[in-house]
């Protein structure tokens, strides 16, 4: 079967192109690519939970903590 591609990124490091298999899910992905799940994970801008089924073209971002300010 053919790979498709999704997009990772984060408001800290440049959004890159990767190619999976069909039918992996956010959890699997995030894990294949070093990085852990949790609820600042958004697909598409949207959240969703581990298990949704990434499509091609997808955009998985990673919103970082942002700590300090006034």
């Amino acid at each position: 079967m053919e790979k498709i591609s999704v997009k990772i990124g984060s408001l800290t490091e440049q959004f890159r192109a990767v190619n999976i298999e069909p039918g992996t899910n956010v959890s699997s992905f995030l894990e294949a690519q070093g990085k852990e799940w949790s609820a600042s994970v958004r697909v598409n801008a949207e959240t969703v939970n581990k298990g949704y089924e990434l499509k091609s073209g997808d955009v998985v971002t990673i919103v970082n903590s942002v700590s300090g300010g006034r």
